[in-house]
């Protein structure tokens, strides 16, 4: 039986013996296996994390509050992949600032230090500008992940000194994650 090109869903082909009852049954099965997704929500605790000045930092979840079974492992700042397909995932971090002329940045990417960033949000206080606390960076990504993959979300600023995530933004620092689906 041949599947779409997009979501592998099951139809029949001009060349299969009639079975109407079957077709439709595997038509909704992919349907419903597609839709069903999985998400998860991950929100950063009320005490702030710590991040050091000028050092790329794993962002660690204090604890995890899912929407619904997730088929995504998360332990000390590495999230693990628990089903192949197009995942996206959104992240908010807000750092606190404040000095001008502060740059923060925020990426998703590998769980193991490296150069390699997926999708990246860089922020800059201008220097004629008073302090501003709760800055939030946004990123989104998609994409393909293999089974049992790992990433992390990470951040970095240049304050100085030692500086803690903003809890008092209305979005907080989270991590949504969706499954796609299959590709």
């Amino acid at each position: 039986m041949p599947t779409t090109t997009n979501f592998g869903l099951r139809y029949p082909a001009l060349s299969d013996a009639p079975n109407g009852p079957q077709a439709f049954q595997n038509l909704a099965s992919d349907v419903d296996t597609l839709l069903t997704g999985y998400h998860g929500y991950y929100r950063q605790e009320i005490t702030g994390q710590s991040i050091p000045t000028s050092a790329d930092t794993k962002v660690t979840f204090n604890f995890a509050v899912p929407t619904v079974p997730l088929g995504i492992a998360y332990s000390a700042g590495v999230f693990t992949i628990g089903k192949a397909g197009m995942w996206t995932l959104r992240a908010t971090v807000c750092h606190k600032w404040y000095s001008a002329s502060t740059t923060t940045s925020a990426w998703l990417g590998p769980s193991s230090a490296t150069t390699t960033r997926w999708v990246l949000d860089t922020r800059q206080q201008p220097s004629s500008s008073p302090p501003v606390n709760d800055q939030p960076l946004h990123i989104t990504h998609t994409r393909e992940f293999a089974l049992n993959e790992t990433f992390a979300l990470w951040t970095w600023h240049n304050e100085g000194s030692s500086r803690a995530l903003s809890v008092t933004y209305g979005g907080m620092t989270k991590l949504e994650a969706e499954y796609k689906g299959a590709k």
